[in-house]
C-alpha cells in the first residue's frame, strides 16, 4: 500500500512539473506565427526578443518585426 501511495505522489509531482511550460505565439508584422516555449524575454540592449522554440532551440527575433505575443 505504501508503495502505491509513493508512486501516486511521484506521478502527481511529475504531472505538475510538466505542466509549467506554456506555449506562446509570436505574430510578426507580416502575419507569420512562431511558437515559443515559455514567455519570450525582451533584450532592451539589442532590441530583440529571445525565446525557445518547441524543439528547444534558443531563437531571437527583432522587436521591430513583432506585432503581437499571445
Amino acid at each position: 500500500m505504501n508503495c502505491n501511495v509513493a508512486v501516486l505522489i511521484a506521478m502527481l509531482v511529475l504531472a505538475m512539473l510538466t505542466g509549467c511550460t506554456r506555449l506562446y505565439v509570436i505574430t510578426t508584422n507580416s502575419g507569420r506565427e512562431i511558437a515559443a516555449k515559455g514567455k519570450p524575454h525582451y533584450d532592451k540592449a539589442n532590441s530583440v526578443f529571445i525565446f525557445t522554440d518547441p524543439r528547444g532551440q534558443r531563437r531571437t527575433i527583432s522587436a521591430g518585426s513583432v506585432a503581437q505575443i499571445a
